[in-house]
């Protein structure tokens, strides 16, 4: 059943994806790419790169507060292999995030675990208040139909609860937590109950370093805001090799912010057509066609792709061993 379920979300996105391709014109969108050089490819992956050192540099200011040490260079593979992963499986970006404590060989792999749940939750939190913001700015400038003002205050009441809920759940034990409540009703995980007493000394880890650790989050969350805007700074350089008039940082930013939630849609594997679909409202926000959304959608897919790939090409290269917990 599952599997039918996810052949389907990926065929209904393919073909939203085809969709739009076809609605807009596809000559137009050629020629648009065309306009991208070799060297111009090579810059948007050497910035990709920059951002994924820029990403590990962040989990290793976790890790290091666990009294762990690793080469840098092994940090950055299990990045990559755990982005990749989350890519390309309908998981809302999480999917992979176990595989990076997988690969970290030579540790406590509990504590390990809890530097990629710490490390993810500052992250999503960081990303949060950035999302919000957008949100928010839009809702403060941009005319809309009553029905779209309240689904989008439902979103920013849904995101902020859901960090504080986050946050409060993982210092009293989340994944004990999360056990407890299934068990209550009578929905048993079999796998996770046989690791239950792994799982509490990772809530444990977690705990701990919220307790011991507290000016770390700060430090943590500053370079994850670094990350942020140099992500929105691709965005932008993508934007200008393609030659679009009236970009902006402002402008970049909201493109970030707004067309990514849909990397968060656990349905589609990659977002599938969703998340061009949210390129192309985010764009008519911003008083730009469909054309030149679809365009930078490409464009970022290119490169994206070329990055999983060599994520995949890092996990095949990982020795790691699954039941290992």
């Amino acid at each position: 059943m599952t599997k039918k379920v996810l052949r389907f979300s990926l065929l209904l996105g393919i073909a939203l994806f085809v969709f739009l391709i076809l609605k807009t014109d596809p000559a137009e969108i050629f020629r648009q790419i065309r306009k991208l050089t070799w060297l111009n490819l090579a810059v948007l992956l050497a910035m990709r790169l920059v951002y994924w050192i820029l990403r590990t540099v962040c989990w290793q200011l976790v890790f290091v507060a666990y009294d762990h040490r690793l080469p840098f260079r092994k940090m950055l593979q299990a990045r990559l292999a755990s982005y990749a992963v989350s890519y390309l499986t309908p998981s809302a970006m999480l999917g992979g995030e176990p595989l990076r404590a997988f690969m970290i060989n030579g540790s406590s792999r509990r504590r390990s675990f809890a530097t990629v749940v710490v490390d993810k939750t500052i992250e999503l939190v960081t990303m949060s208040v950035f999302t919000v913001a957008a949100v928010v700015f839009v809702l403060s400038r941009v005319p809309m139909p009553p029905l779209y003002r309240t689904i989008l205050l439902a979103f920013i009441i849904i995101v902020v609860g859901l960090v504080v809920f986050l946050i409060v759940r993982q210092r009293q034990g989340m994944f004990i937590g999360v056990l407890d409540v299934l068990a209550k009703l009578r929905l048993r995980l079999h796998f996770l109950e046989r690791h239950r007493a792994n799982l509490r000394d990772i809530d444990a880890y977690v705990s701990d370093f919220y307790r011991r650790h507290r000016r770390k989050i700060p430090l943590v969350a500053l370079h994850y805001v670094l990350t942020f805007l140099f992500w929105i700074l691709e965005i932008q350089v993508t934007m200008v090799f393609l030659h679009i008039a009236g970009v902006t940082f402002g402008k970049s930013f909201l493109v970030i912010t707004l067309g990514n939630v849909a990397l968060l849609l656990p349905a589609i594997p990659a977002a599938v057509g969703v998340y061009e679909a949210a390129n192309v409202g985010v764009f008519a926000i911003l008083g730009w066609g469909a054309t030149t959304a679809m365009s930078v959608a490409l464009v970022r897919r290119i490169v994206t792709l070329v990055w999983v790939g060599i994520g995949l090409a890092m996990l095949g290269k990982g020795r790691f061993n699954l039941k290992d917990l």
